[in-house]
Formats: C-alpha cells, sequence, structure tokens
C-alpha cells in the first residue's frame, strides 16, 4: 500500500470525480495538496504520536468509512 500512496496524485491525475475517498494510509500534505482545486477531499484523517483526532476529524471520518464500506462490498 505504501507504495501506492506515493502515486497518489498520479492516480487521480484526468479524473473527473468530484470527491476521492481513500483511506489513511493516503493521508499526507503532498496528497491533500494534490486534491485541493479539484476534488473534494475524502481521505480520512490520521491521527499523530500524541495527537489525538478532535471531534469534527472523528465524524469526518466516520461518514467518509461509511461510504467506503458500501463501496468495497461491491470488490468483497
Amino acid at each position: 500500500m505504501l507504495a501506492r500512496a506515493h502515486r497518489f496524485g498520479a492516480m487521480i491525475k484526468g479524473r473527473n470525480a468530484q470527491r476521492v475517498l481513500a483511506d489513511k494510509a493516503y493521508a499526507s500534505k503532498a496528497n491533500h495538496a494534490a486534491l485541493r482545486g479539484k476534488h473534494r477531499g475524502g481521505i480520512l484523517h490520521k491521527a499523530g504520536r500524541g495527537r489525538p483526532l478532535c471531534q469534527s476529524q472523528k465524524r469526518f471520518s466516520k461518514l467518509i468509512s461509511k461510504q467506503r464500506f458500501g463501496d468495497e462490498q461491491w470488490f468483497g
């Protein structure tokens, strides 16, 4: 998964999606910057060591997780 996270910009290039949903492996400043202006961000938030998520980040991640769960059932 780590290798794909580094190619995130190339993966979304040329896509017409309004929102890109991704898990925590894609949470980086570079990937958030790649989404800015072109797509609505849907990357799950990742808590850092000694830095827990705030309530709004938890709510956002919960909403995105519900959507991703429904979409991933098609692949299961």
